[in-house]
């Protein structure tokens, strides 16, 4: 089973990957907007400089929060047509179904 630190460094990687910031600039996760829920968690994430400054022009679009399932270690990236909360009901729905272990 995952812990949320675990959760979090799941993303990072995740994070790693993705097209690279201004010169200075990083993805970071948003520790403490983190939701966790029986499943696990929604992690969000963006721009440090945004995160640090509040400066909107450091703000990025589209950057759409992860849901990780504590017991199957799966992450899955939302997305950002609908609120957040459209996202997570949808994937405990499936989970109460049976489509992933909950």
């Amino acid at each position: 089973m995952l812990s949320r630190r675990d959760a979090i460094e799941s993303v990072e990687v995740r994070l790693s990957a993705l097209s690279p910031l201004p010169e200075g600039d990083a993805w970071v996760v948003y520790a403490d907007a983190t939701q966790e829920r029986a499943f696990g968690w929604v992690i969000f994430y963006g721009s440090r400089f945004y995160r640090e400054t509040g400066d909107v022009s450091y703000a990025v679009a589209g950057n759409a929060p992860f849901l990780v399932n504590r017991y199957s270690g799966e992450v899955e990236e939302t997305g950002t047509a609908m609120p957040v909360e459209h996202y997570v009901t949808s994937y405990e729905a499936r989970l109460a179904r049976g489509g992933h272990r909950s």
